[in-house]
C-alpha cells in the first residue's frame, strides 16, 4: 500500500493516560459516521449529547448525505468538536477519519441509526478506572425497531474470550462498546474492506493484544430493519464472514460461520425452487441445534462436521434428506445468488455434502 493510501487512524494517548483513566474523568471521544440517516440522525446525536458527560467530545463524520441530514447536524453543531459532510469510502473509512481526530482517552462509536442509553459513558469510564489496561469495555444491548421499540434483549452477549469471538458468532453488541485509545493505536485501522464485519475482525484484534470486559449495563440499542446493512446483507456477508474466520482462526469453517451459515440459507430457502425444501429446513434446524450447544457450551473451537466421533453423531437429519442426490450442490445452486457462489460456492457444497452424507 503506497503511503498516501494508508487509512488514517488514531494517535496514541499522551503519557499519563492510566492516571487519567484512574480519576474518572478522562475525556470521551465519541465518533457517529451517517449517510443519509436523517429519520434516525437526531436520535442518535441527542442520546449522545444526554449522556451529561462534562468531558465528552463529540464528532459526525457525515458522507455527503442529501436527505437533510446536514442541516440536524447543523442544528448541534455547538455540541460538536468536529463533524464534516464529505464522500468517503464507507463506514470502514469514516470511522477511520474520525479516529484520526479524537483526544480523549476512551473512544465510542455509535451509528447514526443507533442510541445509547442514559448512564452508557459513566458505565465505561467506571470499568477503566477500575482497571486501566483493559483494551475495551462493552455492555449489554437491545434490538429496537424504527420506533425505538424492543426487539429484544441482544441475547448473545457473554464475558469476554477472544477465542470464543473467533470461532464463535459476534456475542459484542456493536455500539455497547467503549475502547482505550492507547490500545487502538497499537492495531491497525479498520479494515475498509470490510463491510460487515468491520467491527468484529477489531474485536477480535484488539483481544489478542489487551484483556476485555463485559460490564453489567444495558448500554446502547442497535436499530432493526429492513434497510439496514446487516438484514441486506446475504451470501456476501457469508463470505465476507468466511474472510474474518479464516484470517483469525486458519480455519475454512467455523462452530459461528456454520451458525450464520444456517440462518442465511433458511431466509433464502423459500424463495427458490429447489424440492424437498421442508426437509431440508429440518435439517438445517439440526445442524443450528448442534452449533447453539457448541456456543452455549464454550466448545467454539470444534467445528461440527471436523470430529465424526462426536459431532456429526449429534447431527439428526431426516433420512429422505440423505436420500436426495447432490443434495449440497443443489441446494447452494438454488439459493445462493451467483455472485457469491463463485466466492463459497465449492466451500458450501463441501460443508453441505460433508454434513448430510457423512451420518
Amino acid at each position: 500500500m503506497k503511503s498516501d493510501d494508508r487509512e488514517p487512524w488514531v494517535q496514541p494517548s499522551p503519557a499519563g493516560e492510566a492516571e487519567r483513566l484512574r480519576s474518572r474523568r478522562p475525556r470521551v471521544s465519541v465518533i457517529t459516521p451517517s449517510y443519509n440517516q436523517a429519520r434516525f440522525l437526531e436520535r442518535t446525536i441527542r442520546s449522545v449529547i444526554r449522556q451529561g458527560y462534562p468531558h465528552l467530545e463529540y464528532i459526525v463524520i457525515d458522507g455527503g448525505s442529501t436527505d437533510g441530514s446536514v442541516e440536524i447536524i447543523r442544528k448541534y453543531a455547538d455540541r460538536l468538536a468536529f463533524w464534516i459532510s464529505e464522500p468517503d469510502g464507507g463506514q470502514a473509512n469514516a470511522l477511520n477519519k474520525g479516529m484520526a481526530r479524537v483526544t480523549g482517552d476512551i473512544v465510542g462509536w455509535v451509528n447514526s441509526d443507533d442510541f445509547y442509553y442514559p448512564g452508557a459513558i459513566d458505565a465505561a469510564v467506571d470499568a477503566f478506572a477500575t482497571d486501566p489496561t483493559m483494551g475495551f469495555v462493552y455492555g449489554r444491548g437491545n434490538r429496537v425497531d424504527e420506533r425505538d421499540a424492543l426487539i429484544e434483549p441482544f441475547m448473545f452477549t457473554r464475558p469476554f474470550d477472544v477465542d470464543a469471538l473467533a470461532h464463535g458468532v459476534d456475542y459484542i453488541l456493536q455500539p455497547t462498546v467503549f475502547m482505550r485509545r492507547g490500545a487502538l493505536a497499537a492495531v491497525d485501522p479498520m479494515d475498509a474492506t470490510l463491510h460487515w464485519t468491520l467491527d468484529w475482525d477489531l474485536w477480535i484484534r484488539l483481544g489478542r493484544k489487551f484483556p476485555a470486559r463485559m460490564i453489567d449495563h444495558v448500554t446502547a440499542a442497535s436499530r432493526e430493519y429492513g434497510e439496514t446493512k446487516t438484514s441486506k446483507g446475504g451470501f456476501e456477508r457469508m463470505a465476507e464472514i468466511q474472510r474474518i474466520v479464516r484470517r483469525h482462526t486458519g480455519d475454512e469453517v467455523s462452530v459461528g460461520y456454520l451458525n450464520y451459515l444456517m440462518f442465511t440459507i433458511l431466509d433464502a430457502l423459500p424463495s427458490s425452487k429447489i424440492p424437498a425444501q421442508a426437509s431440508i429446513a429440518a435439517g438445517i434446524h439440526d445442524v443450528l441445534g448442534v452449533c447453539r450447544d457448541l456456543l452455549r457450551n464454550g466448545k467454539v473451537q470444534q467445528a461440527p462436521g471436523t470430529d465424526r466421533a462426536r459431532d456429526l453423531r449429534a447431527l439428526r437429519v431426516e433420512h429422505r434428506l440423505r436420500r436426495i442426490p447432490g443434495t449440497g450442490r443443489r441446494l447452494v445452486r438454488a439459493v445462493v445468488p451467483l455472485r457469491a457462489r463463485r466466492v463459497v460456492g465449492r466451500l458450501l457444497e463441501r460443508t453441505f455434502e460433508r454434513l448430510l452424507k457423512s451420518l
